[in-house]
């Protein structure tokens, strides 16, 4: 697995939208993900887009009938997509999805932690992982198989010691 350059693949992902938007008056990413895996000579195009992000942090409540003075509220939101190519399926895949949080303040409330949890919802959902290991089990099940065909092509030393042995005895 060899993960490029990311100003390369800035660059060519420009190219790309650049090219297809030609006539139309907005690309969507995910029709990018095939011209742009062809482009770059990738196996697999993997996407994320932070669509949308915010937070906002209420100290002393929430104001009018709610209002405590020693509260601290939150209220944060994001959304992602994540957009890909899988040149072995030849398909194209994109999920998206959002977290929102309105409640008092939590770590788990803040707007970093629902993108983190939200990505990692979307990698599940589109079995990034499974696509990205694909590769490394077919060549490790190539490797195997050639050094087992390697291996029954050369004589084998359990074969030459009974051999051996065999001499010696005759003698």
């Amino acid at each position: 697995v060899e993960e490029l350059p990311q100003p390369e693949v800035e660059e060519a992902l420009q190219d790309v939208l650049a090219d297809l938007s030609q006539g139309k008056k907005r690309v969507k990413i995910k029709d990018a993900m095939q011209p742009l895996a062809e482009k770059l000579d990738a196996d697999l195009v993997v996407c994320p887009v932070l669509t949308d992000y915010y937070e906002i942090i209420f100290y002393g409540g929430w104001g009018g009938w709610d209002w405590d003075g020693d509260s601290i509220r939150i209220e944060s939101y994001a959304g992602l997509e994540l957009n890909g190519y899988d040149r072995a399926e030849d398909k194209n895949f994109s999920k998206s999805t959002s977290r929102f949080y309105h409640d008092s303040y939590s770590t788990y409330g803040r707007a970093a932690y629902l993108a983190k949890d939200a990505l990692e919802s979307l990698i599940q959902e589109t079995d990034v992982n499974r696509r990205v290991t694909r590769t490394l089990r077919e060549r490790a099940a190539a490797s195997r198989t050639d050094e087992a065909t390697a291996e029954s092509a050369a004589p084998s030393k359990t074969a030459e010691s009974t051999e051996t042995t065999k001499t010696t005895e005759t003698t």
